[in-house]
């Protein structure tokens, strides 16, 4: 359900936005300006806009941290790529399977 939700708003955000400025403007022309008014949505809108921010923010460090940690796995791992490599250039699948036997033994 929450994926379901995350996808249509990924793939709707121009018609939200548009909803979502609609319906401010629709309650911003109902009220009498007054000074309390008028701070009410500057605040609310800032901190829209704050929120807004962290989230991008947000999104772009988890990225980064994604690729790093794919690099990680890769360079941790590099040992058994090596391994591997070694036992698929074997022909009989007798020892290919052993190697991999030996190399998952020797990583637990």
């Amino acid at each position: 359900m929450k994926q379901k939700i995350f996808n249509f708003v990924k793939n709707n955000k121009i018609m939200l936005l548009i909803i979502t400025l609609w319906v401010v403007a629709l309650i911003v022309g109902t009220i009498n300006w007054n000074s309390n008014w008028i701070g009410f949505w500057g605040s609310l809108i800032g901190s829209f806009i704050g929120v807004l921010g962290v989230f991008i923010t947000m999104k772009v460090d988890q990225e980064e941290r994604e690729k790093e940690r794919k690099q990680d796995i890769f360079i941790s791992n590099l040992s058994t790529y090596i391994g591997l490599h070694r036992t698929l250039s074997s022909t009989e699948f007798s020892s290919i399977y052993k190697e991999l036997l030996k190399l998952k033994n020797s990583k637990e």
